[in-house]
């Protein structure tokens, strides 16, 4: 007769499914910070889960961690190239980190894919004052406008970039139009307050212009919307099983070490490497030029020839000799981006009056400083850029 065996007690294991569905209840009880932790405990399962990644982007970023979310937002677009609400994250991330010329090509990139999201031009403006290009920043929140045009984190962000630019009475009265909207939040009421506080002392909305204001940061990807009353009543009053229930007890705990694919770095952010793929054939002529029409960043070298050559016939006629640039722009991502540019010009006068002619033509378009580097690689390589028919 065999001994009598004791109770046998087996590890409950929780299904990374399970953990996502515990992370979004905390989600929409506006405790995000042990949300993240429970993404966090999702994602050791599945590392390359796109669900997962952009939930813990998501919750990094409203709490905060702009620099891990960054950093997750990346190993999303290595999962998921195309991601647009990744694209979309990473660059609110990298506006916030100082990074606004890299999402505004992530923006670019994103925009080619769905022209239609409001969101993406509102964040493109932010980008663009962020570089203290309000003209450019304001083209942007327009054409988001003309898609919907009661949009309040566009005309909050319009508003703003009014009186940034030295429009104060036209910004004011738009943010005031805005934060007197019936669904006007927190954000814009706050704006409102900096608005007028920016217009009233000249020397703090100089101030301001080099380094826009945090209300626009913040309204670049709004956060989820709280869940109503009775959503919540629901979600409190959710059963959560036994292993939930253990689960939940080590969330609250402090969080799990990370795995070294998104354990973020205490350094600096690498400066994204830049590499002309398709140079042009007379770039040897503006030796001293430090100033290009940037037209777009694409998701390959050949959308951007293809783009070119819709640009090429409209080229003014002083300027119809002129070939593109086109730049491979990666920051350890694995999703590379295709800036489209013109040649380095002799100067921003220069630019700005290419720019000009083409936008009455159609063409969008903004004058960028030149790259480091990048008149170099113009000078050394002179054959003509490829032509893809």
């Amino acid at each position: 007769m065999s001994p009598a065996r004791g109770p046998v007690h087996s590890a409950i294991t929780v299904a990374p499914q399970q953990i996502v569905r515990v992370g979004d209840r905390l989600r929409d009880n506006g405790d995000t910070a042990t949300a993240a932790t429970a993404y966090r405990a999702a994602l050791l399962q599945e590392p390359r889960n796109p669900i997962v990644l952009l939930r813990l982007g998501d919750s990094l970023r409203q709490i905060g961690e702009y620099r891990e979310a960054a950093s997750i937002y990346d190993a999303l677009l290595r999962v998921e190239p195309r991601n647009i609400d990744g694209m979309r994250g990473l660059a609110s991330a990298l506006i916030v980190l100082n990074d606004a010329a890299r999402a505004r090509d992530i923006l670019q990139a994103a925009l080619a894919l769905n022209d239609q999201d409001t969101r993406l031009y509102s964040a493109l403006g932010v980008a663009h004052d962020r570089l203290g290009e309000h003209e450019h920043a304001q083209a942007y929140y327009r054409a988001g406008l003309r898609i919907r045009p009661g949009d309040l984190t566009l005309r909050g962000n319009f508003a703003l970039s009014l009186i940034l630019a030295g429009r104060g009475q036209e910004g004011l009265q738009l943010m005031r139009q805005v934060a007197g909207e019936p669904a006007a939040t927190e954000i814009n009421r706050q704006s409102l307050a900096l608005a007028e506080t920016l217009v009233a002392d000249r020397d703090a909305m100089k101030a301001a212009a080099a380094s826009p204001p945090m209300p626009a940061m913040a309204a670049v990807i709004p956060s989820p919307p709280p869940p109503s009353a009775d959503q919540a009543a629901t979600t409190t009053g959710a059963t959560i099983n036994a292993a939930t229930s253990g689960l939940l007890f080590q969330l609250k705990q402090p969080p799990l070490r990370r795995s070294v694919e998104t354990q973020p770095s205490s350094a600096q952010p690498d400066a994204p490497k830049v590499t002309a793929i398709a140079p042009a054939a007379n770039g040897a002529r503006n030796v001293d030029a430090r100033f290009q029409v940037q037209f777009g960043a694409l998701d390959s070298e050949a959308n951007a020839q293809r783009h070119w050559q819709s640009i090429a016939g409209r080229l003014p006629a002083d300027f119809a000799t002129y070939a593109p640039g086109i730049y491979r722009v990666e920051a350890g991502t694995g999703a590379a981006i295709f800036r489209l540019r013109t040649e380095p010009l002799p100067s921003r006068a220069d630019a700005e009056r290419l720019c000009a002619a083409l936008k009455e033509r159609n063409v969008n378009c903004f004058v960028v400083r030149a790259d480091p580097g990048s008149q170099a690689a113009l000078t050394r390589q002179r054959e003509p850029a490829a032509n893809i028919g």
